[in-house]
């Protein structure tokens, strides 16, 4: 379905969405599908959100979501709805 957007199909052409599938993976928690759903809707909606209040920076888009995935990183490791890992000592 990706492919009819464009006319011409090349090996690399899913490479941007199958990035943003990950960062949704990630944003709602690895191993829960409601958290990937969650974080795919999520994903999408700061997106559009940010080109929409920052018109300027629309050609950084794709940008938004990797600092999105590194602030979730850096704040929550295993995503919005992942489980809680303690640290064995």
């Amino acid at each position: 379905m990706w492919a009819l957007r464009y006319p011409q199909i090349h090996p690399f052409m899913g490479v941007f969405p199958g990035f943003k599938a990950f960062i949704a993976a990630v944003l709602g928690g690895i191993g829960s599908i409601q958290g990937a759903m969650i974080g795919g809707m999520l994903l999408g909606l700061i997106e559009i959100m940010a080109v929409a209040f920052f018109p300027a920076l629309s050609g950084y888009r794709d940008a938004f979501a990797f600092v999105l995935l590194i602030v979730i990183l850096l704040m929550k490791p295993t995503g919005l709805m992942g489980e809680k890992l303690e640290e064995k000592v």
